[in-house]
């Protein structure tokens, strides 16, 4: 039974590659795949010709960017504000942008094989590295831009996404909390921003980024955050966490371990390899079928692939179970590995640190109420590399803080009340 499977898998697979060998000559005699839904361009007979209102755009993004002075994002909203748009009236957007500059079409070079199956059983393409990729001068696909300018575009482009990304990095790696806060409203994150004041001098404090955009009209009227509230509060949960080697923390590892105890995945992953052995057999008498002229090849390839996709979804349910065990395992090691981690980052730092936060937090979100003096933070802790997966709350009370805040150009002060809840994500 196992060889006649192994031949069932080889005889799908050898069809698969023969489909693939194929599109690859195709591609490499110059043979025009794909839709025609390339802006800029119509396939008629196996042709690429050239839209010339549509081109007339292509070539003003590439001359525009590779001048240097504008983004393409700041092309895109341009092009958005003069009404500019493209087919069936989609705007050009900074991904469409993106992609056009990215396409050796618009240098009259073709680009075959882009995109590969992962699997012989997997519909699913995943994008090929450049150098995989079948590129070649095509007289079916003109030009629209000359190469030297598209060659400056993808030049300009690729230096641009390295400096951003390093911009990117720095920022996150620079202050305790960048990325971490985020608004329970609108799911984005909150940015930095510094103001002097009189009795407290530099002030850090976040707001939503929608807050800092457009303000709180047509924004975000999250409430303000200050870091120096922020790093009383964590204090305040990382001394909760290490007292008594916290008991909320304690009750939940006793509860995944005595999960563990009673689970019995046994019977179930029985069942699953029964299943899996049938429908393997059932593809053995397919291909017996097949080669016996009792089933047309359209027949076999259908029922062939339901079965590939029984099979592949039995794998998974099998993966799944065979590694519940090691998953609740892994959850209690991470668990003590957090409870210990702070213990430790603790006693070195004498107490509370940001770099406690920065290592030890993986995010907090961020509410209030319409008066924005009650303030919720769920936060979520890690153990520095992933966050902890639970679907349990391990502090049952809220933590109550409150603050005293300066009224901005304004005699007096106000109260901030934060209602606080640590969770093991």
């Amino acid at each position: 039974m196992l060889f006649r499977s192994s031949i069932a898998q080889d005889e799908v697979r050898k069809l698969s590659e023969r489909t693939r060998f194929g599109f690859k000559r195709a591609q490499e005699n110059s043979v025009l795949l794909g839709q025609n839904n390339l802006f800029g361009y119509n396939k008629v007979d196996g042709r690429l010709e050239i839209v010339e209102h549509e081109a007339a755009i292509v070539r003003e993004v590439f001359e525009r960017y590779t001048a240097g002075d504008l983004g393409l994002r700041a092309i895109a909203n341009d092009l958005e504000r003069r009404g500019i748009r493209g087919r069936q009236g989609r705007p050009l957007t900074y991904s469409t942008l993106y992609g056009m500059i990215r396409n050796p079409k618009y240098k009259g070079c073709y680009a075959g094989r882009r995109y590969a199956s992962r699997d012989y059983r997997d519909k699913r393409s995943y994008r090929l590295s450049e150098d995989k990729w079948l590129v070649h001068e095509d007289d079916r696909v003109p030009a629209i831009v000359p190469e030297a300018m598209w060659d400056e575009a993808n030049r300009l482009l690729a230096a641009r996404g390295q400096t951003m990304k390093q911009h990117a990095q720095a920022s996150q790696n620079r202050y305790a909390y960048s990325g971490k806060l985020i608004c329970a409203k609108h799911g984005t994150a909150f940015h930095r921003h510094v103001y002097k004041s009189k009795s407290r001098g530099e002030v850090e404090c976040w707001n939503c980024k929608l807050y800092r955009e457009k303000g709180k009209q047509g924004g975000c009227d999250s409430p303000t955050i200050y870091s120096h509230e922020l790093d009383r509060i964590l204090a305040r949960v990382f001394e909760q966490v290490t007292d008594e080697r916290s008991t909320a923390m304690q009750e939940y590892i006793d509860n995944l371990r005595a999960f563990a105890t009673q689970q019995d995945n046994a019977p179930a992953l029985a069942k699953v390899e029964q299943e899996l052995e049938t429908v393997t057999h059932r593809k053995d008498k397919l291909l017996d079928l097949a080669l016996a002229g009792a089933l047309s090849n359209e027949e076999f390839r259908q029922r062939n692939e339901a079965c590939n996709e029984q099979l592949a979804a039995l794998e998974q349910q099998r993966t799944e179970l065979q590694n519940a065990d090691k998953t609740l395992e892994e959850r209690i090691r991470r668990v003590e590995n957090l409870r210990r981690t702070i213990e430790e980052r603790w006693q070195m730092s004498c107490g509370f640190s940001r770099e406690m936060s920065k290592a030890l937090v993986d995010h907090i979100v961020v509410d209030s109420d319409e008066s924005k003096t009650r303030i919720s933070l769920d936060i979520f802790l890690t153990t520095g590399a992933e966050p902890i997966v639970s679907e349990t709350q391990t502090s049952n009370a809220q933590l109550q803080m409150r603050f005293q805040r300066a009224r901005s150009g304004y005699q007096g002060e106000y109260t901030v009340t934060y209602l606080v809840r640590w969770h093991l994500e």
